[in-house]
């Protein structure tokens, strides 16, 4: 629902050894009313945090089963992760910075994506002729086979 943090959590009762509580504010439940509303804030957060659970529960990559290993990819700024799974692969692109940042698109292919396809947009990806993929600041994508396409085994 977009609820900021509690400024006031050590002042409860046994809450004050525990900082998590900071995290843990009493529900808004003007806010809730507004989980609906794409107008609000709380609507966004709501209908955004909805949609990444439809589209995951779409993903059997992103099984407990399937393990993770973090990708070496020469951006600080970006966190790339790798899940191996029987119905295919799920290269993670995470940029955690306020700019692009690069990623290049052979690293993901030689990994045995061939098209990949940005599952939680929906879209094909854009690279540019140098091979190069350009993350937007803190974006984030979930990258697998395109639909229409079979992963080698």
């Amino acid at each position: 629902l977009g609820q900021t943090n509690d400024p006031g959590w050590m002042e409860e009762p046994g809450h004050e050894e525990d900082n998590c509580w900071a995290h843990r504010t009493r529900l808004d439940w003007t806010r809730a009313a507004q989980r609906h509303d794409l107008r609000t804030v709380a609507g966004r957060v709501f209908g955004g945090l909805a949609h990444i659970a439809r589209v995951r529960s779409r993903l059997p990559q992103l099984h407990a089963a399937a393990p993770t290993t973090v990708l070496p990819d020469g951006d600080d700024g970006v966190l790339a992760t790798l899940r191996r799974h029987p119905s295919g692969l799920f290269v993670g692109l995470y940029n955690v910075t306020e700019r692009s940042r690069p990623f290049p698109l052979g690293l993901i292919q030689a990994l045995g994506l061939i098209r990949p396809y940005e599952a939680l947009s929906g879209y094909d990806l854009q690279v540019g002729a140098d091979g190069i993929l350009w993350l937007p600041p803190y974006g984030a994508w979930w990258l697998v086979e395109r639909p229409d396409m079979k992963s080698p085994a």
